[in-house]
């Protein structure tokens, strides 16, 4: 049977891209399997330099399959994306238009949690959550500084998407049918509405104080 024919993977960017980052190391391909390598799920046996040599060999010819518990490793490693490791190129998600469905799921959302009502004529939303009447009136204020030319609509997209790493933004949804999520974060409005504060920064606080884990400061 041909070398070929006995490859169990042939993904050649992936084993490229492990030749350069194990290169880039500095160490020969033994010393780098028993550093970074030995005893990770998957990882053939290997007690002595001269094993590991021929055990991480037999991956980078593709006699052997990759364990993928190297995966992180390597792109680690590269400074890398696990992504960028496999397919040489990042992944980002396809961009797709807001639809009425999503508009209508966030809403049973936000209703399930008593977080908003909307008007029995359809007309109006009230939001109870405090933190999201402040999220509202910060994308309001960068409305308003785009439309009078101080901000420029690409500085509106990189000042949301900055937003959108921001650990608070992870935060579950304010919960409102719980008497006690409810009384907390009223406690909690009420004393941050009495300093000067953008609305930018009160929303931030409010989920901050509010979350039910521990987030960034």
């Amino acid at each position: 049977m041909s070398r070929k024919q006995n490859r169990v993977i042939e993904n050649q960017t992936l084993l490229d891209n492990m030749r350069k980052i194990q290169k880039a190391s500095g160490l020969r391909q033994g010393a780098f399997f028993n550093q970074y390598l030995k005893g990770l799920p998957g990882a053939p046996t290997a007690n002595t330099d001269a094993a590991a040599d021929v055990a991480l060999s037999e991956i980078m010819n593709g006699s052997r399959p990759v364990p993928v518990s190297f995966l992180p490793v390597y792109a680690r490693l590269g400074q890398i994306s696990v992504d960028r490791l496999l397919t040489g190129q990042d992944w980002s998600p396809e961009e797709r238009p807001a639809t009425y469905g999503d508009v209508l799921q966030l809403l049973s959302d936000l209703l399930s949690k008593r977080a908003a009502s909307i008007q029995s004529d359809g007309s109006g939303i009230s939001l109870q959550d405090p933190a999201l009447v402040s999220m509202l009136a910060a994308l309001g204020n960068l409305d308003r500084l785009q439309r009078d030319g101080f901000l420029s609509a690409v500085g509106v997209q990189a000042t949301l998407s900055g937003l959108l790493q921001r650990e608070e933004l992870q935060t579950p949804l304010f919960d409102g049918s719980s008497a006690s999520a409810a009384q907390l974060r009223k406690i909690t409005a009420e004393a941050v509405q009495q300093n000067e504060e953008s609305a930018l920064d009160k929303m931030l606080r409010l989920i901050r104080c509010t979350a039910p884990r521990k987030v960034s400061k």
